[in-house]
């Protein structure tokens, strides 16, 4: 957690942003993104999915400090059963481009060494958040 928590501010000296300016392009109040900031909160999955679409961060990188690897079909596959599986245990459904961008993440996570359990409950806390 120290490990986000250092690279949010990496990420917002970076762009020249005050932590308001920060918080607002991330859609979170000021206060929350000092806690973020500060290791005081754990940043939610949402908030790492918009680093990844606002700034174009690897977050595998974010969450472990190493690059992405690359993803084979296999690893896919199993990403995108996860979701199905957790989708359908808590009977919901998503939306077609969000269940895409939740499959890009999942497989970054994957990708940095996440188990699928953990994807499930990462699937789980996102949906749960909604």
């Amino acid at each position: 957690m120290e490990y986000i928590a250092s690279r949010l501010v990496e990420l917002r000296r970076k762009d020249g942003l005050t932590q308001q300016e920060m918080a607002s392009k991330l859609g979170v109040s000021h206060r929350a993104f000092q806690s973020y900031e500060r290791s005081e909160r754990e940043a939610p999955l949402v908030l790492l999915s918009c680093l990844r679409e606002n700034f174009g961060v690897d977050l595998n990188e974010l969450l472990t400090g190493k690059p992405s690897a690359e993803l084979d079909l296999e690893s896919l596959r199993i990403v995108i059963e996860s979701i199905e599986a957790t989708l359908d245990s808590m009977h919901r459904v998503m939306a077609p481009g969000k269940k895409a961008r939740l499959v890009v993440l999942c497989c970054e996570l994957l990708a940095s060494g996440t188990t699928v359990s953990m994807i499930q409950a990462i699937v789980r806390e996102s949906l749960s958040e909604q």
